[in-house]
């Protein structure tokens, strides 16, 4: 029901609400990088700040191929009549 569906995954409490891993999500990578980019900068930790700049550089990919992947499912929609 809707509260397991709560306890697995917080988001997405609707029980037609699409499920979406947020292990692969590039906001929450983006989210994650920025922290760990501001905790390196509070503690002087040069490692951390990459990581965390790593971390918002992998979002920007993921999010690319995101768009990407729609753009093509439209193209493809469209050519078989489904605009």
């Amino acid at each position: 029901g809707i509260r397991s569906e709560a306890l697995i995954n917080p988001i997405s409490i609707h029980p037609h609400t699409p499920r979406r891993n947020t292990m692969n999500d590039p906001k929450t990578d983006d989210i994650k990088g920025r922290a760990k980019e501001a905790l390196g900068a509070v503690t002087d930790d040069d490692d951390m700040k990459r990581e965390g700049r790593s971390d918002q550089r992998s979002a920007d990919v993921k999010e690319g191929i995101d768009k990407v992947g729609e753009r093509a499912k439209d193209a493809i929609d469209k050519v078989r009549g489904k605009d």
